[in-house]
């Protein structure tokens, strides 16, 4: 079992389109973004963080009382020169910062307000070199290959479809990973995850 990014994907994402709520420009949306971003490890933020490094302002925000949801996004308190956000922000994915908004095609990072969205951040990966070839020879050997994935389904199904994996799902938590990797266990399939 795969997860996709970092092991099928290459780990670093790059930035792509950003949204924004009125009044909120993008410069200032992605200082505050990298500011909660980097405070975590997971390869989305660290694209974030590493996009607002590339900005002037990323120094002007510092995240207080930060708290990290595997598998949802990170929810903190911001302060520029000693005056505060109001209120918590949440960085990750719609659900995690309380939007109801329709499943995209593409990866998205949000960051959400008690207000509702303050931005969105496409993210974007692409197939590592050796991917390919990787599954293949699994698949050659007789491995039953699956890709189970935090991101979102459109992305993990054109991920799976490019490297002729049939079983794939996205949405995934860490949670409903090992509860995936448990279920085929219990099916008698030895198993490993990537």
């Amino acid at each position: 079992v795969f997860d996709k990014t970092g092991t099928l994907t290459r780990d670093a994402l790059v930035l792509g389109e950003v949204a924004t709520r009125a009044g909120v420009d993008r410069a200032q949306a992605l200082a505050m973004a990298a500011a909660l971003a980097g405070r975590s490890l997971h390869p989305a933020s660290r694209a974030l963080a590493a996009a607002g490094h590339a900005g002037a302002n990323e120094d002007l925000w510092q995240a207080s009382d930060v708290l990290e949801e595997a598998g949802a996004g990170i929810r903190a308190r911001l302060s520029r020169n000693g005056w505060p956000w109001p209120g918590e922000l949440r960085l990750g994915s719609a659900t995690h910062c309380g939007l109801d908004v329709p499943a995209g095609q593409s990866m998205t990072v949000w960051l959400g307000d008690a207000q509702g969205m303050l931005a969105s951040f496409v993210l974007h990966g692409d197939l590592r070199p050796d991917a390919q070839a990787t599954v293949a020879q699994l698949q050659a050997l007789g491995v039953r290959v699956h890709l189970l994935s935090g991101d979102v389904g459109p992305a993990v199904a054109r991920v799976a479809q490019s490297l002729g994996i049939a079983q794939a799902q996205g949405g995934c938590s860490p949670p409903h990973k090992l509860q995936a990797l448990r279920a085929l266990q219990q099916q008698g399939r030895h198993t490993a995850m990537v």
